[in-house]
């Protein structure tokens, strides 16, 4: 995690993700985005920097 921004409705996460699945590899910055409902993680979204190639990766 490289940063995190917290509301009452919402927090942001800032990552960079490594990672090795079948030989292949990993390196990209994504944001996490939690949305918040009665104190608790309702949501949560992923936004990758290359969606194409972390769908490539993941699937």
């Amino acid at each position: 995690m490289d940063d995190l921004i917290g509301g009452e409705n919402h927090t942001v996460g800032f990552q960079r993700v490594h990672a090795q699945r079948n030989g292949a590899a990993i390196d990209q910055r994504t944001v996490i985005v939690f949305a918040l409902k009665d104190g608790k993680v309702s949501e949560v979204y992923e936004f990758p920097e290359d969606t194409a190639k972390a769908a490539e990766f993941w699937s």
